[in-house]
């Protein structure tokens, strides 16, 4: 069951060849994140990714990055509910290493994926598949949030406004939420002062009329 995690993992760590394309290595991983039908296999991928990505951060092209961001939006859709959920660290290492424009525009790709309805549909596999782009877009909200443990970057308040909608969620979704928001408040509470004034008075009373593990900091 871990062959195929370990080899990743051992993959990850293989040396590149200088000057070297990454093109066809992202061509590889991405056709067995998005066709493989062992979800073991795909979800090696997501190993992979994470020790790769945080090894060559300062190596990437904005291509590479791109190129990355993609594959990882496949996971993160992934049937198997596993493979969706290791999909977080890597969202919040995108978001470290990413240039302004591309987070901005990762984060519109996810808030679009939690928006994914849940109305029930009369077919099984479509009502998966909203659950798996919803909990996805969920996923990725909260692994943006949790890029920046212990400071507020302008962009964080409405990532988080919009996190806690979803605390009303069927399960895994608001378990998510709930996860997130209480590791919000640990990892700020020693300069909420400060970070507070980062939320403007519509957020925080969203964000508290939605969640009450931050109703400590009302």
């Amino acid at each position: 069951r871990t062959s195929a995690k370990v080899a990743a993992l051992a993959l990850a760590h293989q040396p590149l060849v200088a000057g070297g394309s990454t093109a066809p290595l992202f061509d590889t991983v991405g056709a067995i994140a998005r066709t493989d039908a062992e979800w073991r296999a795909r979800g090696a991928m997501a190993s992979f990714l994470g020790p790769f990505l945080f090894r060559l951060q300062f190596a990437l092209s904005p291509e590479d990055v791109r190129l990355a961001s993609d594959i990882i939006l496949a996971l993160l859709v992934d049937a198997q509910q596993e493979v969706r959920e290791a999909c977080l660290p890597l969202i919040s290492g995108l978001a470290r290493i990413a240039s302004d424009d591309a987070r901005a525009q990762l984060q519109q790709q996810l808030c679009a994926l939690a928006s994914t309805p849940l109305a029930r549909s009369r077919i099984a596999a479509e009502h998966g598949a909203r659950i798996a782009q919803r909990h996805g877009g969920v996923l990725g909200l909260a692994a943006l949030v949790r890029s920046s443990p212990y400071a507020v970057p302008a962009w964080l308040p409405e990532i988080l406004d919009r996190l806690v909608v979803h605390a009303q969620d069927p399960f895994p979704l608001c378990k998510e939420v709930q996860k997130t928001v209480a590791e919000f408040k640990r990892t700020h509470q020693d300069n909420w002062d400060e970070c507070r004034a980062s939320f403007s008075d519509e957020q925080l009373s969203r964000i508290l009329d939605n969640s009450s593990a931050l109703a400590h900091y009302a």
